[in-house]
């Protein structure tokens, strides 16, 4: 099963970028599985919120 993917290009402080990668090595994640996780995290956390 293929999930729809698509690539997203972003520019970050060095800073925000070492915090994302700290925090991948801490999970043992990849730096963009890392950041997945965090906006499906805010994504439920905002739909919590509107309800």
């Amino acid at each position: 099963m293929q999930q729809n993917i698509t690539q997203l290009n972003v520019r970050v402080p060095q800073e925000i970028k070492d915090f994302l990668q700290e925090g991948a090595k801490k999970d043992e994640r990849s730096l963009n599985s890392h950041i997945v996780k965090i906006f499906k995290t805010l994504k439920e956390q905002s739909k919590e919120a509107k309800a």
